[in-house]
C-alpha cells in the first residue's frame, strides 16, 4: 500500500535500485572471477587477491597477537588453508571466508 503514495517518479527509481542491487547479487563478490582463476591454476590471480587482503589479515593478526613475527606466520596461514579451501567459495562471501574455521571441519 506504501506503493500508493509514491509519486511515479519515485516509483520508477525504486524499480531501477531494485533492479542494480539484484543485478549485482547474481554477478556475486567481486573476487568471484579471480578465485575462479585461481581455481583453474592461475597462480597470478592467487597472488592478486593475497595482494588484495593480506594487509587487512596481518593487521588483525597483529592486533590479536601483539607480535609482529606471529602476525606474518598467521598471515600466511590463512593464505595457505584459504588456497586449499578455493573449491569451497561460493562467491556469494568475502574471500576471507576461505579461511574462516567453520564448526566440525
Amino acid at each position: 500500500m506504501a506503493l500508493l503514495s509514491l509519486t511515479a517518479g519515485s516509483t520508477l527509481q525504486l524499480a531501477d535500485a531494485t533492479r542494480r542491487r539484484t543485478a549485482r547479487s547474481r554477478r556475486g563478490h567481486p573476487d568471484v572471477a579471480l578465485v575462479d582463476a585461481a581455481r583453474h591454476g592461475d597462480t597470478a590471480a592467487f597472488e592478486k587477491l593475497v595482494r588484495q587482503y593480506d594487509r587487512q589479515i596481518f593487521r588483525v593478526a597483529q592486533h590479536i597477537t601483539q607480535n609482529r613475527e606471529d602476525a606474518e606466520d598467521i598471515t600466511q596461514d590463512v593464505f595457505m588453508k584459504a588456497y586449499g579451501k578455493l573449491d569451497q567459495f561460493q562467491g556469494q562471501q568475502q574471500v576471507l571466508h576461505l579461511a574462516h574455521p567453520h564448526r566440525g571441519q
